[in-house]
C-alpha cells in the first residue's frame, strides 16, 4: 500500500490486517516504486497525490516491468479525466 496520509494509512493497513492480508506500507511513489521491486506483492493500493513521485508516474513505471500484478487506486480524486488515466495506465 503507497499512501502518504499517516492516519488514513493506519486505518487501511489496520482493516486489511485484520481481513488476514499481509500490508507493507509506503508513503510516496519512489518508495512504492523499490518496494514493489523488492516484495513482489499480490496486490497494489496506491493514492494518486503523494510527494516525490505521484501515483500515476509510480503506476506507468510498475507496468513497464509488470504487466499483471492488480493495481487499484484510493484516492479523493474522481474526475473522469483522472478514472481514464487511471485505467490508461494499467489500474484496475
Amino acid at each position: 500500500m503507497v499512501e502518504d496520509e499517516p492516519a488514513l494509512a493506519l486505518i487501511i493497513k489496520d482493516t486489511l490486517e485484520g481481513e488476514g492480508f499481509q500490508v507493507t506500507h509506503t508513503s510516496d511513489g519512489l518508495h512504492g516504486l523499490d518496494c514493489f521491486a523488492r516484495c513482489r506483492p499480490d496486490l497494489v493500493v496506491a493514492d494518486i497525490m503523494m510527494p516525490g513521485m505521484d501515483g500515476f508516474e509510480m503506476v506507468r513505471r510498475m507496468r513497464r516491468v509488470d504487466t499483471t500484478t492488480p493495481i487499484l487506486f484510493l484516492t479523493a480524486r474522481s474526475s473522469l479525466n483522472d478514472l481514464v488515466k487511471g485505467f490508461g495506465l494499467g489500474a484496475n
